[in-house]
């Protein structure tokens, strides 16, 4: 059986390589992120160049080590119809204004075949709060005529039984 394909959003990375957090629900996430990346070869795993973009903003030493972090991950191509399907979305006001990064990690995921999208961005990727937004956006992919990933977080993803 082929492994499945994994788009790994920037907040993953960022909570992999993070200084331990004094909160406690980031302190999870960190510790759940740190467990799905000792079993990351379950799954054959590709960023973006918006990720690579997003992962060198900031503090310069966190920066370095996101980008160390990724080293190896296969980088995807942000092409014309990747550039097309983000935009959609963001005309479809699925995404604001100032999350425009996140139109293109779905774009890519939808026109690049990938099975999910692993993230912790519970704000404009997974809201869970907005299941219809999700099935909307879902079904907006559709007509465009691509596959969309499912968007999941990496516990989530870690109990799924469709890997190796």
């Amino acid at each position: 059986m082929a492994k499945k394909r994994v788009y790994v959003e920037t907040s993953v990375i960022s909570y992999l390589t993070a200084r331990p957090s004094s909160e406690p629900i980031s302190r999870l996430r960190q510790q759940i992120t740190a467990v799905w990346w000792e079993y990351r070869n379950r799954w054959e795993l590709f960023i973006s160049p918006t990720v690579n973009w997003e992962m060198q903003r900031g503090d310069r030493d966190a920066a370095q080590k996101r980008v160390e972090a990724a080293i190896g991950l296969p980088l995807l191509v942000e092409t014309e119809e990747v550039r097309a399907l983000a935009f959609r979305l963001f005309a479809d006001d699925f995404f604001p204004e100032k999350a425009y990064a996140d139109a293109f990690h779905v774009a890519n995921t939808a026109v690049h075949g990938m099975d999910y999208l692993v993230t912790w961005n519970k704000t404009h990727l997974l809201n869970e709060k907005n299941v219809k937004k999700l099935e909307k956006l879902y079904e907006t992919i559709r007509k465009q005529g691509y596959k969309p990933a499912e968007l999941i977080r990496p516990d989530t993803l870690l109990e799924k039984k469709d890997g190796p």
